[in-house]
């Protein structure tokens, strides 16, 4: 790459960064007064907005914490000047600065999974439909949003492997290392969760859980 393209890439990397770390949950909570990290979960993602929120709250929250993921691929896909390989780094720029949020102390901010799934939404549409029948079968059989999250991300590189192999269409190693950091990100950011679902003291998801919207 020539200094241009370094200077774009490395500009884009900072901003996606730079967006997808506006804790979206957090300010919908401060307007109500509260502060999502002291309650329920602690968590600043969709789930946890639902519960102290309200279901539409919280589904307004994931919508926009999805667009995180697709405005900064979708910007710089467009951007000639740039990699198209730096396109996935990117997006995964966008996920981090959701999860290490830079405006809160300490950099705590959601686990990924919306934003995450708006990255997958733009590089890899193709999986989208069967990512969200795994997602939502799971989490409406288990009532575990952490499990569907988890499974789901982790059945995308799987998925990647086998509709190329179906369509007969090369494998890009771009593509293989982006869903496997993809991956990595929510092992991380679910591991605690990881470890109540194998002690069996998950919480589970109830819409009657959820409080009522204003």
């Amino acid at each position: 790459m020539n200094p241009g393209m370094i200077l774009t890439t490395a500009l884009l990397i900072v901003l996606a960064y730079a967006l997808g770390g506006i804790p979206t949950s957090h300010l919908f909570a401060r307007r109500r007064g509260l502060d999502l990290r002291d309650t329920g979960s602690g968590n600043l993602g969709a789930t946890n907005a639902s519960r102290s929120l309200g279901m539409r709250t919280g589904i307004a929250i994931g919508l926009v914490d999805i667009a995180k993921g697709i405005i900064p691929v979708v910007i710089s896909s467009l951007i000639s000047t740039i990699p198209q390989s730096m396109v996935p780094v990117i997006g995964i720029a966008a996920v981090l600065g959701h999860v290490f949020t830079p405006y809160l102390r300490p950099h705590k901010g959601g686990k990924g999974v919306a934003t995450g799934a708006g990255v997958v939404a733009v590089l890899f549409p193709q999986l989208i439909p069967f990512a969200l029948l795994l997602f939502f079968g799971i989490a409406f059989i288990t009532r575990y949003v952490s499990l569907a999250s988890i499974t789901t991300f982790a059945s995308l590189l799987p998925l990647y492997f086998l509709l190329n192999l179906y369509v007969d269409n090369p494998y890009q190693s771009v593509d293989i290392l982006s869903l496997l950091a993809l991956l990595s990100i929510i092992l991380y950011t679910h591991r605690a969760n990881l470890k109540r679902l194998m002690a069996g003291t998950e919480t589970k998801f109830k819409a009657s859980d959820s409080k009522e919207d204003p």
